[in-house]
């Protein structure tokens, strides 16, 4: 018998993840090839390979005259770049979310997000991180965001930069590498709240262990500090070959050893509450893996 608390939690997860599927612009399959903008020009294609690149994961600053980040990944391997001018009338913002969609609806894991001013100098993401003269724009116009999606293999991480020009013409650009490298990396607190608020919705998939990694659970802990009035629901989901009620078990498990965490970091126990699943929700929604948790806002 499923009680009215657990009950309420199952609404509000399904609310959470359907919104996330839903809201997207068009059905990607897991790992497919970004659509890109039709109402855009390409100006600029290259694919080498690298055993340099350099992947930003946080707002550029200037340390001793040079701009840095106060998280970046030296990485190797097959670079894709693409660069595209708007067409007139299309806005920057918009575009930039497009993009994000799609990756988010592939199942990819948003790792970094920054926006206007919160990202540093443009003029330094154009001529020191991708080295094209054309994204140098409004500070206050532009956008950022990294994500991470698991391939056979390897990896691929995806940098997504946005910006608006003083002539009025806007620039997106997407750097794609397709590594071996596996790092070991954690989803931001401006990502975590940009997708609570506008989802309902934080998605952890395939957990290779019991609990969240202590970065990953700061940044969380940092977002319900910010917001005081918010209440969190901590699902775990599993699709380990089992039994359903096996499955609901150890989901279960996982759920209540995250709320634990939670307060461990001084989170107070009234504002999450935690619940397992198992196999209920189809991975088609967006919450891939064998062993995931989805963070959704409740009232509880």
């Amino acid at each position: 018998m499923v009680n009215g608390g657990f009950s309420k939690v199952l609404v509000r997860l399904f609310m959470g993840a359907c919104s996330i599927v839903f809201s997207l612009a068009a059905p990607l399959s897991f790992a497919a090839p970004l659509v890109h903008y039709p109402q855009a020009t390409e100006v600029i294609q290259s694919n080498v390979t690298t055993d340099d690149y350099l992947l930003t994961l946080g707002a550029l600053k200037k340390v001793n005259g040079q701009w840095r980040s106060d998280r970046e990944e030296r990485i190797g391997g097959q670079l894709t770049r693409n660069t595209f001018e708007l067409d007139a009338g299309h806005d920057v913002k918009e575009v930039f979310e497009y993009y994000r969609r799609q990756l988010i609806q592939m199942g990819a894991r948003e790792i970094y997000l920054c926006r206007a001013r919160g990202c540093g100098s443009s003029n330094s993401w154009a001529n020191n991180r991708f080295g094209i003269k054309l994204l140098y724009g409004l500070d206050q116009h532009q956008h950022y965001s990294v994500f991470s999606i698991e391939t056979t293999g390897g990896n691929e991480y995806i940098a997504l930069y946005g910006v608006l020009r003083g002539n009025k013409r806007s620039y997106v650009h997407v750097d794609s590498i397709k590594s071996r490298v596996n790092l070991e990396l954690f989803s931001s607190s401006e990502v975590i709240e940009n997708q609570l608020q506008a989802y309902g919705a934080f998605a952890l998939s395939d957990f290779k262990t019991e609990g969240v990694a202590d970065a990953q659970l700061n940044a969380l802990v940092r977002v319900l500090k910010a917001n005081p009035r918010w209440q969190l629901a901590v699902v775990g989901i599993n699709r380990e070959p089992n039994t359903l009620e096996k499955q609901m078990a150890l989901s279960e498990e996982m759920a209540q050893a995250i709320k634990s965490q939670f307060m461990a970091q001084g989170v107070s126990e009234s504002r999450i509450t935690a619940a397992g699943i198992g196999s209920l929700v189809p991975e088609s929604m967006s919450v891939a893996g064998a062993r995931s948790v989805l963070f959704s806002l409740v009232e509880l």
